[in-house]
């Protein structure tokens, strides 16, 4: 049971959604996800040592009302998540304001598995800070024998692309 709790918690269901699901105490459902967290080191070791295999990467960024509805900007429940595609294993949990600190203290750790990996798919929602932080970490200077500033251009075998969320309203 414990396994399929936390799965879904993985997949997006929220806190209390899930303990009114699976009929659990809310407590009860922190203390196994304390406990894995711990093992958070672990599993992130074993994950680089699957350097040989492309990964997927997808970004997001989750607002949570803390006591009282603020606007936007104001909130410091922001969450960001850098979440593996295939496995769902989650590289990256950062919570606080949604600053440039709150984004680069992800994106350091997506420098540190491009480096072990060497290749990295990044999809984001369309938030580009994302990728703006990614160039300006991974960035290499391209010399071209050309006059003037050279080129600034990411990586080989890094990669960056905005998921197409459309308008889902209007279909059938």
């Amino acid at each position: 049971m414990i396994i399929t709790v936390l799965k879904a918690r993985s997949e997006g269901i929220g806190l209390n959604a899930a303990c009114r699901v699976f009929k659990i105490a809310k407590n009860t459902l922190l203390t196994w996800e304390r406990r894995f967290a711990d093992a958070k080191e672990t599993l992130i070791v074993y994950a680089l040592m699957t350097t040989f295999l492309s990964q997927v990467i997808e970004g997001d960024e989750l607002y949570t009302k803390i006591s009282e509805n603020v606007p936007v900007e104001e909130c410091e429940g922001w969450t960001i998540v850098l979440m593996e595609r295939a496995s769902r294993f989650i590289w990256a949990l950062e919570c606080g304001k949604r600053d440039r600190e709150l984004f680069l203290s992800a994106i350091q750790l997506l420098k540190r598995v491009i480096d072990r990996s060497g290749s990295v798919t990044l999809l984001t929602d369309g938030e580009r800070r994302y990728g703006n932080l990614l160039f300006e970490i991974c960035h290499e200077t391209v010399c071209n024998g050309q006059r003037g500033r050279p080129p600034r251009v990411l990586r080989k075998g890094v990669k960056i692309r905005l998921k197409n969320k459309g308008d889902h309203a209007h279909k059938p």
